[in-house]
């Protein structure tokens, strides 16, 4: 399938192009805190970012330098038609190459990304108006930069995630951006995503990996430990089309709050139901399987409603440790800097790195529940 995007217009914090492919059409915008420039090939690879790995084809009524051209290709996965100019400019290449920046949601999982990361980061968020109420809070905590969209009314959501790495496109030039940090978790579903996570180049950032090495649980850990003071409005800063994240990361407090006695009192017991079916979402049904070992069957079921009853001899017999442990491979794709100082941090919020029997456990419960889909 092929999408086109024509009538492009930048100005100075403001983004806005026509989409169309066989099925869908619209418009597209996109509108920063600061009037910033943004150059045509960070725009180009914005409205790229949007199309994930879904078409064939992309075509831009758009200038865009030859490298710019074959890393959307390369990234895509699609053919990029386009006019081609050879000019490449990298302001990179004349500063500091250390500058991270995170796509901040405010939650949790991006709180422990925060802790992670050495150094300062910036901070850029996107904003979906009604669906980021809940949001703004943490947005002013931090202090970051807001990118207004209409994205949440358009087609690429259903396509693609990619789409939340935008703020830090359209803000590369302004941070002069190394690192980007999206903040990923380790679970089911990008459990083979490592490699593919850490190579993506994305408008001459590098992606850095590091979150991806921890599940939800192992996130929350060191979220409770760093910023204990924030995790209500964590807790609460979760699109409004998505309350079951928030239930979600109220249940893994509580039973991490239980099992470390950290004193933190009690998340989880006023949460409803999420309503959802074992069944539904893979990540949720990992998630469930632990606070199920750890919290009982009527805590995970405010998460996954009609938990199979198997799940009780799994989590009885399976040695839960990789949950809240490091998964060693994304080491792997850091420099020796990096790499060390993540150890570092690793090490001071008492997170250990998993061994082979760790990752065949996890292996284990990921082939149990994708075997109760059969």
């Amino acid at each position: 399938m092929k999408v086109t995007f024509e009538a492009i217009r930048h100005q100075q914090g403001w983004v806005e192009a026509v989409y169309y492919d066989e099925i869908h059409e619209g418009t597209i915008r996109f509108e920063m805190a600061d009037p910033i420039e943004v150059r045509d090939d960070l725009v180009a690879e914005a409205l790229a970012a949007l199309c994930g790995q879904y078409y064939d084809t992309i075509e831009m009524e758009w200038k865009v330098s030859q490298r710019t051209k074959q890393q959307i290709e390369r990234r895509t996965g699609a053919k990029l038609i386009c006019k081609v100019r050879m000019l490449f400019w990298n302001i990179n290449s004349m500063m500091r190459h250390d500058i991270k920046t995170l796509n901040f949601n405010g939650d949790v999982y991006n709180l422990s990304a925060l802790a992670l990361t050495t150094g300062d980061v910036n901070a850029v968020s996107l904003d979906f108006g009604r669906e980021s109420a809940h949001m703004y809070d943490m947005f002013d905590e931090w202090q970051s930069r807001i990118v207004k969209t209409n994205v949440m009314e358009t087609h690429f959501p259903l396509i693609t995630s990619d789409y939340y790495m935008i703020g830090s496109i359209l803000y590369k030039d302004f941070f002069n951006t190394t690192y980007m940090v999206t903040g990923m978790q380790l679970n089911p579903l990008t459990v083979n995503m490592t490699k593919m996570e850490a190579e993506q180049a994305i408008a001459g950032m590098v992606n850095l990996p590091h979150s991806l090495g921890l599940t939800a649980v192992g996130h929350t850990k060191i979220a409770c430990q760093r910023w204990p003071h924030l995790l209500e409005q964590a807790c609460h800063a979760v699109r409004t089309s998505q309350p079951h994240i928030g239930v979600q990361q109220r249940l893994l407090i509580d039973v991490e709050n239980e099992r470390g006695r950290l004193g933190l009192g009690a998340y989880a017991n006023q949460v409803q139901s999420t309503e959802i079916a074992w069944g539904t979402d893979e990540r949720l049904d990992f998630l469930a399987l632990y606070v199920l070992k750890y919290g009982g069957m009527a805590q995970a079921e405010k998460l996954v409603q009609h938990i199979p009853l198997e799940a009780e001899a799994l989590v009885q017999q399976c040695d839960f440790q990789f949950y809240e442990r490091y998964y060693p491979g994304v080491l792997h794709y850091m420099d020796k800097s990096m790499r060390e100082a993540v150890q570092q941090r690793l090490e001071k919020y008492g997170i250990v790195m998993m061994s082979e029997s760790d990752w065949q456990n996890f292996m284990t419960v990921r082939t149990w529940i994708q075997q109760t889909r059969r």
